[in-house]
């Protein structure tokens, strides 16, 4: 009697672990994809933290030069630094543009979308996206005359245009910015299909005629 009590036990308890066996089984594969999940998005959220923070911070040196018309770019520090801007590619190369319409005009032959595209604020010089920005168009020289000045506050674009009536400041948007980039983009492909692509593009950008300067003016 004792030996089949004994016995019944030794099952109950065989059986009890079997059980336990199985649900911890059963339970461990949920528990390493909610693992998985969590460490990919840690992951995932680092990258783009770091990817965040090279770009935020990325500055052209002395040697840069813009990645569509290859003139030079201005640095920070620089005259005429508060208009360079710069784009991030989907492979997170950083290209830089000595100045807004040559940001434009580049997107319009590179494969594929910008990740982000990049404006100096006007006073402060730092980094403003695109998206973010104020704009404001006066008479003010810029690397490739395009006149546009951008602001990381709404306030501050409007002070801007408020105090410098003398030079024609008003409010300007990127819809504007993108028509007159585009009559360039046209008229240097045009000038390229008739044989004339060794022309400075300076010249061509900066306009060597009162013509050219009259679709600048909104």
């Amino acid at each position: 009697m004792k030996k089949q009590i004994l016995l019944g036990s030794i099952l109950t308890l065989a059986l009890g672990g079997l059980a336990g066996c199985s649900e911890d089984t059963a339970k461990e594969p949920k528990d390493n994809m909610k693992g998985n999940k969590q460490e990919v998005a840690q992951k995932e959220e680092t990258t783009n933290k770091k990817t965040e923070a090279v770009h935020e911070h990325g500055e052209p040196n002395e040697h840069t030069t813009c990645a569509f018309c290859d003139m030079k770019v201005y640095m920070k520090d620089e005259d005429m630094g508060q208009f360079t801007a710069k784009l991030v590619t989907e492979d997170n190369e950083t290209l830089f543009f000595d100045d807004v319409g040559c940001l434009l005009n580049y997107e319009r032959d590179m494969e594929g979308k910008a990740k982000e595209r990049y404006v100096r604020d006007y006073q402060s010089t730092d980094w403003v996206k695109v998206d973010d920005s104020t704009v404001a168009k006066a008479d003010i020289k810029t690397p490739m005359n395009y006149g546009y000045a951008f602001f990381a506050k709404k306030e501050d674009g409007q002070k801007f245009i408020d105090e410098n009536e003398k030079i024609h400041a008003k409010e300007a948007t990127w819809k504007e910015i993108d028509e007159v980039a585009l009559q360039r983009y046209m008229k240097k492909k045009q000038m390229q299909k008739n044989g004339d692509g060794q022309m400075d593009h300076h010249n061509m950008d900066n306009g060597s005629s009162n013509a050219e300067e009259k679709p600048m003016q909104h």
